[in-house]
């Protein structure tokens, strides 16, 4: 019989316990087909490595050796151990008998605060993709207010000694309003303390596509349950009798009072 070949010492991070010579049979492991161990005193084995290590698409980077010992692995920087079909890579037990015959990348983050971030991550997303759909009859595209005697209709334009916190949209006095997504309403909104500003002063509170807004100046024709998309929220109240000559619209004001352009 040859000599064995000598092997080189493992240069990686962290590796797995090799199982004992006289706990492995001859051949390679009847778990991973096709995949021929390398030869150690006569006896077959598969070189495993845990740790934070990516494997990616590269088959020299798979610490699976076909004869040769695999180079130290390149550090990822995925945060979080991840699973070779249900084997844990990142100092979970790896003993041969676990492992799958089809090797395939399957990342799962383990720890919560990731899970949290990402969830967190995906709802920004989802809400970056949010837009208005049409608010008022007679503006299809959501046209805003620009500029007339009374001001801006922008978000941050100056209101005397405050800020605008909202975005106008124009709305004819009289028009419909409709739902700009699927909504639910939860109750009515009173703007103004002024008496002077009765015939202008309502509004509703409403929640949907992961948004909290209100719309001011309009009179709605229930202030709970939900709509659909495109039904009718209410009727745009008189502007024009409170402030003459102003570009009639809605206000659009988050519920936070940030900034809703982006919406739009």
């Amino acid at each position: 019989m040859p000599e064995p070949p000598q092997m080189a010492p493992l240069d990686v991070e962290e590796t797995a316990a090799l199982p004992e010579p006289s706990r492995m049979g001859p051949g390679p492991d009847p778990h991973l087909k096709g995949v021929p161990g390398p030869r150690y005193g006569g006896n077959s084995f598969q070189l495993l490595v845990s740790g934070t290590h990516s494997f990616g698409h590269d088959p020299k980077s798979m610490a699976i050796g076909e004869g040769k010992i695999p180079s130290k692995p390149k550090r990822t920087s995925h945060p979080f151990p991840v699973e070779y079909h249900g084997l844990k890579l990142g100092g979970a037990d790896l003993h041969p008998s676990r492992k799958s015959e089809a090797l395939h990348l399957d990342p799962k983050p383990q720890d919560p605060n990731m899970r949290q971030v990402i969830i967190l991550l995906a709802v920004l997303w989802a809400c970056e993709g949010v837009k208005f759909g049409q608010l008022c009859d007679g503006n299809p595209n959501n046209g805003r207010r620009t500029s007339d005697r009374f001001g801006q209709g922008n978000y941050g334009a100056s209101r005397g000694g405050r800020l605008h916190k909202g975005l106008d949209i124009v709305c004819s006095d009289g028009s419909t309003v409709y739902a700009p997504f699927d909504v639910t309403l939860h109750g009515k909104v009173t703007v103004y303390t002024d008496p002077n500003k009765a015939a202008i002063n309502n509004g509703i509170n409403l929640r949907g596509a992961g948004l909290c807004f209100k719309l001011f100046y309009v009179r709605p024709d229930k202030t709970s349950g939900s709509l659909k998309k495109g039904e009718k929220i209410g009727t745009m109240l008189p502007m024009q009798t409170v402030y003459p000559g102003i570009t009639s619209h809605i206000h659009v004001q988050m519920c936070d009072k940030s900034n809703p352009t982006g919406y739009f």
